[in-house]
């Protein structure tokens, strides 16, 4: 099994800490995110690692480490890094984000799940935006939230683009954290839809308006499943195992918790 580390964007909202280095190479307790995710993932049995870069490449460089570059990750975002890697997708493989932090038995949870396609996922999701006041629906809009009935997910998105996106969010039963696992024949599916979405251009978007340049990993994993693929998901069943480091808040957050 090999694993794939999305590390190309900047880290806009994270300036201006990201002003001159990408956002994975920020050090929390005197090392990088993405130090932190590498030792975690060989811990876990996978040293066959690639990072996908872009802005300010040059500066990943790790040894024992395989890289691709998005060019043009200033106009593109996820799905086109991801599928910079599609050559790697004749094995197994785990994806994983440069801003996730997140503990051993997130990822080997993970591999061990059976399925052609597996999302980390955090059942227990609404706890970390509870406050005071009720829930902080200001964070909670636009995460990546999943929605279903028997175990079986039917959507995968966000609610940006729901009027009504508090009671919508609030039916959601998880939140993808960030990682995912696809067998050889997961990642092949993978592959080959990709490269059919290549085939047809300009005339596809994602959910009618979302082009393959903008498009986010969860526009991916809805297409699967509007194409009747099943997308299936492993439950970390604990919010406390796992950090996103979007904001400077975030940052200061996962430096407590990795003192835990």
């Amino acid at each position: 099994m090999k694993a794939v580390i999305l590390a190309a964007g900047r880290g806009s909202r994270i300036k201006p800490l990201s002003d001159n280095i990408p956002k994975s190479l920020l050090k929390i307790n005197g090392k990088s995110i993405l130090q932190t995710n590498i030792e975690t993932i060989k811990s876990c049995g996978i040293h066959d690692i690639v990072i996908v870069k872009g802005y300010k490449a040059k500066l990943i460089n790790f040894p024992g480490i395989r890289y691709y570059v998005n060019e043009n990750y200033k106009d593109t975002e996820q799905l086109v890094s991801f599928f910079c890697t599609k050559n790697e997708m004749d094995k197994p493989l785990v994806l994983l984000f440069g801003d996730v932090l997140f503990r051993k038995s997130v990822l080997s949870g993970l591999i061990k799940k059976r399925g052609n396609i597996v999302l980390a996922v955090d059942t227990r999701w609404k706890e970390i935006y509870k406050n005071k006041r009720g829930y902080d629906w200001n964070r909670i809009r636009g995460q990546d939230l999943l929605w279903g009935k028997n175990s079986q997910i039917n959507k995968i998105g966000n609610c940006l683009n729901i009027k009504s996106y508090e009671t919508h969010a609030f039916e959601a039963f998880a939140e993808w954290v960030g990682l995912a696992k696809f067998s050889k024949k997961g990642a092949k599916l993978c592959a080959d839809i990709y490269n059919n979405l290549l085939e047809l251009g300009d005339s596809f978007t994602f959910q009618g308006e979302i082009t393959l340049a903008c498009a986010k990993t969860v526009h991916f994993f809805q297409e699967l499943i509007v194409r009747n693929h099943t997308v299936s998901y492993f439950d970390i069943k604990n919010p406390d195992e796992w950090k996103e480091i979007n904001t400077l808040k975030d940052l200061r957050i996962a430096r407590a918790w990795l003192n835990k």
